[in-house]
């Protein structure tokens, strides 16, 4: 539980913190870990807040680190802040900008940092195991090298992480040149040898076959050419990268590319309760995903959908839509889909027409499920005019209000 004394004595700001820390190190008045663990500090400022060991008080002398385990520190500001050393295990850093804070021997074991800031930060911790990395800001961090691990910091204590196939968009190129050392760092010949006597990943080795295909599926995820043949993902959650950046730039909808569009449906589709399986990108079987939906009384059916992510001016040809329904009468599933971004010719309406059991979804009909789609209970996105409106968008309608 927080001191009340020394929240009141934060919350006077920074200047007046870092000062009276100081006076206090030098005289001896404060405990090697003062307690702010579990203190609100919402949106504070603490740019520059001495937080951390600062080594400034000479050798010998007391280490004096803050315990903010559990604390609430959502959208503070953090810029510059000294936290090394700092125990922020399960602490609450949504939306807080670290940007230039250090890091470096921090405990940030199941920390949120979905929406986070950390550009130029020393990221050298002492442990990030689960700690939320979800749309997090990753850039020019600073992090152990691989010959540089100890005891204290590893090369490895980012990949602990969670949901690192999740940072922000512009973010994903540093992670998978990251993983990508990191693969190959978990590879080394010399690795072996050092099974249970290193600190690899947290003093033990224990975690080390999880640690590689964890590294192995978060690539593949990541990668903007083609995954691994064997990979087969269900698909769990929207690729939120894709749609903030369709918030800002809708008309590239037509531009994602065609692994991104497969996701895109597939996300739709679960959606609407439906399990969906992506084939691996790699596949020349004809169909981009196999998926199974219900209807109100729990009768099962399975479907083979094909997504074509083409020029609005390209239309879909009915050869295309012949090929997947052979394939659908071939591997027996109930029904098949087709998509697309642009338009049917009409050989293919006529080919559709007497097929209970085949589905069209054109460009119009896309727009349609994203217009009904609900990423969360609070949002939905929509179309107005032909373009793609997201929560954020000046003219985006809260549900229920008149558009």
């Amino acid at each position: 539980m927080a001191n009340q004394d020394l929240l009141r004595i934060i919350r006077r700001g920074v200047a007046y913190w870092n000062r009276y820390r100081e006076e206090s190190v030098e005289h001896d008045h404060w405990t090697k870990y003062p307690d702010l663990s579990g203190a609100d500090l919402r949106n504070a400022d603490l740019r520059g807040a001495i937080l951390g060991d600062d080594f400034s008080v000479g050798e010998g002398s007391k280490i004096i680190v803050v315990n903010l385990k559990g604390s609430d520190l959502r959208d503070a500001d953090l810029r510059g802040a000294l936290l090394r050393g700092t125990s922020l295990g399960g602490a609450r850093l949504c939306g807080a900008d670290l940007s230039g804070a250090n890091l470096e021997d921090a405990h940030l074991q199941d920390a949120d940092l979905t929406d986070a800031k950390l550009v130029g930060t020393n990221f050298k911790v002492h442990s990030a195991l689960r700690a939320n990395l979800t749309n997090a800001i990753l850039e020019d961090v600073i992090l152990p090298t691989e010959d540089e691990s100890t005891f204290d910091i590893s090369f490895l204590d980012l990949a602990m992480s969670s949901n690192l196939d999740k940072v922000h968009a512009t973010s994903q190129p540093f992670i998978q040149g990251y993983l990508s050392r990191v693969f190959d760092y978990l590879h080394r010949p010399s690795i072996a040898e050092e099974k249970g006597t290193s600190r690899i990943t947290g003093g033990t080795f224990a975690h080390f076959s999880g640690l590689v295909e964890k590294i192995r599926s978060i690539n593949a995820l990541l990668r903007t050419e083609t995954p691994p043949q064997n990979l087969v993902k269900v698909v769990g959650i929207i690729t939120d990268e894709l749609i903030r950046y369709l918030q800002k730039h809708p008309e590239e909808l037509f531009n994602i590319r065609p692994r991104q569009f497969e996701e895109l449906i597939a996300e739709i589709l679960k959606a609407y309760g439906w399990t969906v399986h992506l084939t691996p990108a790699t596949k020349d079987g004809g169909y981009d995903l196999y998926a199974i939906s219900k209807d109100i009384s729990g009768v099962a059916s399975s479907w083979i959908i094909e997504c074509k992510k083409y020029k609005m001016q390209r239309k879909v040809g009915v050869d295309i839509a012949r090929a997947l329904y052979g394939l659908k009468t071939d591997l027996r599933v109930s029904s098949a889909m087709l998509a697309t971004t642009s338009h049917f010719t009409k050989g293919v309406y006529d080919f559709k027409a007497a097929k209970y059991d085949f589905e069209l979804r054109d460009y119009n009909g896309v727009l349609e499920w994203i217009n009904n789609y609900r990423p969360n209970e609070n949002g939905r996105l929509y179309v107005r005019r032909g373009k793609l409106i997201l929560p954020g968008n000046p003219e985006y309608c809260a549900p229920g209000a008149s558009s």
